[in-house]
C-alpha cells in the first residue's frame, strides 16, 4: 500500500499516536524516550530504504542504480539509529551544535544589522542567544537535560492531543 492511498486523517491519527506515546515516555525518563525515538527513526529509515530499493528495482528493472545505492544507504542508517541509538548524538553533540549555530544567529544579526529592519536585528539577535543559552546550559547544567526531556514530552503531549481533536473535528463535520 503506498501512503499516499492512506487518508491525511489516518495519517495524522498515526502521528499523534506516536508523538503522545514518545511524550509520555518522555516525561517519565529521559533514556526511554531517547530509546523510542531512536527506534522510531531507525524504523523509518529502514522502511523508506527498502520501499525505495523496490520501487528502483520496479520502475528501473535493475538493481545496480542511484536510487538502490541511496536504499542501502538508508536502511544503514535506520539500523545505525537502531544499533546505537543516537543518545551519543545527542548528549555529546547537540549541546555544542545549538551553541554554535546561536553563536552564528548572533553574529550574523550584528553582520547585516545594516541591512536588516531593526525588529529583524533584535529578532535575530534573541533567537541567536537563546539558542546559546540552551545549547551552553545543556552541556554544563547537571539535569538541565532531564528537564528538556521533560519540557519536550509535554510539548509533544499537547502537541498530539491538539492533532487529535483537529481530526475528530474534521472528520465530524
Amino acid at each position: 500500500m503506498e501512503i499516499r492511498k492512506i487518508s491525511k486523517q489516518t495519517r495524522t491519527i498515526i502521528l499523534a499516536v506516536i508523538l503522545l506515546a514518545v511524550g509520555v515516555l518522555f516525561c517519565f525518563s529521559t533514556m526511554m524516550g531517547i530509546n523510542a525515538l531512536s527506534y522510531i527513526i531507525g524504523a523509518g529509515f529502514i522502511i523508506a530504504g527498502v520501499a525505495l530499493i523496490i520501487n528502483s528495482i520496479i520502475k528501473k528493472k535493475s538493481v545496480l542504480n542511484y536510487l538502490c545505492i541511496i536504499g542501502a544507504a538508508m536502511i544503514a542508517f535506520g539500523v545505525f539509529f537502531m544499533e546505537y541509538r543516537f543518545a551519543t548524538i545527542l548528549f555529546y553533540y547537540v549541546p555544542w551544535l545549538l551553541a554554535f549555530i546561536g553563536a552564528v544567529i548572533i553574529v550574523d544579526s550584528i553582520l547585516s544589522k545594516i541591512a536588516d529592519s531593526t525588529i529583524a536585528f533584535v529578532s535575530k539577535l534573541i533567537i541567536g542567544a537563546l539558542v546559546l543559552a540552551l545549547g551552553l546550559c545543556l552541556k554544563f547544567i547537571p539535569g538541565f537535560i532531564d528537564f528538556s526531556a521533560v519540557l519536550l514530552g509535554i510539548v509533544m503531549i499537547v502537541y498530539a492531543i491538539y492533532l487529535l481533536i483537529t481530526t475528530s473535528s474534521a472528520v465530524k463535520s
